[in-house]
């Protein structure tokens, strides 16, 4: 008889974890699976191991097995925890709060049990399946970064920060995790993904979110640490054995601390000398002027002046006397999340704010550095297997040096050839360096 392990990591939910626990209790789960309920009481500070205990006591059949943290660890480091704890075929995380359905534990069973899948993702974007609305950043934010996993791992997933994915046992039980906060769902994505032969699917579930008067917990400091993870652990070599010693380990390690800490150096460390040569800051009319002009301005003609027809000097005026705008949108967009920042900073600081100011410079240029950052990383792994680190790391670095990509990062950074440097690499480098193909 199969079992599934239901993975409940708790903090501070006293006032809803019996209702979550009502709701699992009551779940029919189809192929005669049976359940496993594994709480992790992450040192809750209000009333949720009472209200825990008490719930056994009432549910004496229901097996259930109670953990509790001394000090408290995090979500990540809580599901750590009962994946060690749980004795099932199959293993899923249920939060405590009442954001996913556990009636649809049998949607993410089904491909399993049929055969067909190693492992169940339940995408909340996905499939006619009901949705709250609630924060529209929150959405951007998080297709952003399912893009940037998928990009990495070389997925196709939609919902890549879901709560509920479903594991064999003995596949989540063979990964080393180490995130103990949020950093837990990109992380264990890049390291499913390595699995050589793992069958991922996903499914559509339905989503009844939280906000943050409700108990929502999740807070943005969480959507930086995960750009974090993707990148550290989608640039990990794909081990050739599933258990790698602890030495090839270390030495992967190292490797990749030198990459990153010579590509980083030599990025802004170039960018020091380089902008305007006396100033360690840019020069704004070097950065919003010719095409970067006209790529760049969509933004503020969008979002501050309300106008996307407002001429400006890169428009061409038709006979009609509408304002085209020769160029196109899709830097924008790329640059739009450095836009908003230095909106943001501008509207604490009390600056005046046409768009164009310095700080705006400024976030544009840190935005072209991290874009052409990562495409000397994409440079990297897609070497490393074939020629080494030595050779992996010394190309991407004369690329920089040697080429007019370095005028393109920190002079004219809003110009289109980092963006387009980078996803030209995506599109060569990223089926190779998922595949493990050095050609």
């Amino acid at each position: 008889m199969s079992v599934l392990s239901i993975l409940i990591p708790a903090y501070n939910e006293a006032a809803t974890i019996h209702f979550i626990l009502d709701k699992v209790r009551m779940v029919e789960l189809i192929g005669g699976v049976q359940k496993e309920l594994v709480v992790v009481n992450d040192c809750s500070t209000d009333q949720t191991e009472k209200a825990v205990q008490d719930y056994m006591l009432s549910y004496p059949d229901l097996r259930i097995k109670y953990v509790k943290h001394e000090i408290n660890k995090g979500k990540g480091a809580a599901i750590h925890t009962g994946i060690k704890e749980a004795s099932g075929d199959f293993i899923i995380v249920q939060d405590a709060d009442l954001e996913y359905d556990p009636e649809e534990f049998n949607i993410l069973l089904k491909p399993v049990l049929s055969g067909n899948a190693d492992v169940v993702y339940g995408s909340r974007f996905m499939g006619g399946k009901p949705h709250r609305i609630l924060f529209f950043w929150h959405t951007i934010g998080n297709k952003l970064l399912t893009f940037l996993s998928n990009m990495f791992s070389n997925l196709n997933l939609s919902d890549m920060e879901t709560c509920y994915k479903l594991f064999k046992s003995d596949i989540i039980k063979g990964i080393a995790l180490q995130e103990n906060r949020f950093g837990f769902e990109p992380e264990v994505t890049q390291k499913i993904a390595r699995i050589g032969g793992v069958r991922i699917y996903e499914v559509g579930i339905s989503y009844y979110g939280r906000t943050y008067e409700e108990g929502k917990k999740i807070s943005w400091k969480d959507g930086f640490r995960a750009l974090y993870c993707i990148v550290k652990y989608g640039l990990a070599p794909k081990a050739k054995a599933e258990k790698p010693s602890q030495n090839s380990t270390t030495s992967i390690s190292k490797k990749n601390t030198f990459l990153l800490v010579s590509i980083l150096a030599a990025v802004f460390f170039v960018s020091g000398f380089h902008i305007t040569g006396k100033h360690y800051r840019p020069d704004i009319k070097t950065i919003f002027q010719f095409a970067g002009l006209g790529y760049y301005q969509y933004l503020p003609a969008t979002f501050l002046q309300h106008n996307v027809k407002t001429g400006q000097p890169w428009c061409q005026v038709m006979t009609n006397g509408k304002y085209i705008n020769k160029c196109t949108w899709g830097v924008a967009y790329l640059q739009a999340p450095f836009f908003f920042m230095a909106n943001a900073w501008c509207s604490i600081t009390n600056q005046p704010n046409n768009g164009y100011t310095e700080v705006h410079g400024f976030l544009i240029l840190l935005g072209a550095m991290i874009y052409c950052f990562l495409a000397l990383l994409l440079i990297y792994k897609m070497l490393l297997p074939r020629f080494g680190w030595v050779v992996a790391v010394i190309v991407p670095l004369l690329l920089y040096y040697g080429t007019n990509l370095t005028v393109y990062t920190l002079s004219e950074p809003a110009m289109s050839h980092v963006y387009a440097f980078f996803f030209v690499l995506c599109f060569f480098t990223v089926p190779r360096i998922s595949t493990g193909s050095p050609q």
